[in-house]
């Protein structure tokens, strides 16, 4: 298991409205062999106090064998279900909305098989800032 942290949005460009709900869309060209089953690619980081409203994680095609993605919380907590092997697919915020009681990194956790394919990956992430 690895994380990986190179597509991270940089901190200094996350934005954060101060009154609303702030848009994070993430996108991602993944080449097969980006990443192994049970790798976390990191996608942003969120300040202490945020509640995440709703987000979802896409693949625009089959990511391999058995590939699926899922967004979580370092440290643990799943925000979405799997998307589902063998093609395009979604999923959608599965939990209710989430306030973080520290600052957390929201990540695509890859899972059932590593990635043998090329797709693209889009995170929308839609928070509240503190």
């Amino acid at each position: 298991m690895a994380t990986i942290t190179t597509y991270q949005v940089p901190d200094t460009e996350v934005p954060a409205l101060l009154y609303g709900v702030t848009p994070i869309v993430w996108t991602l060209a993944a080449a097969n062999g980006i990443a192994a089953s049970a790798d976390v690619i990191n996608v942003a980081e969120l300040p202490a106090g945020a509640d995440i409203v709703d987000c979802y994680v896409s693949h625009s095609a089959t990511l391999g064998a058995s590939a699926t993605l899922k967004l979580a919380l370092t440290g643990g907590g799943d925000l979405t279900g799997a998307t589902t092997a063998g093609g395009a697919s979604m999923a959608r915020m599965s939990v209710p909305p989430a306030k973080l009681t520290a600052d957390t990194v929201v990540g695509v956790v890859v899972g059932g098989a590593n990635i043998t394919a090329a797709a693209g990956i889009k995170v929308v992430i839609l928070y509240r800032a503190p």
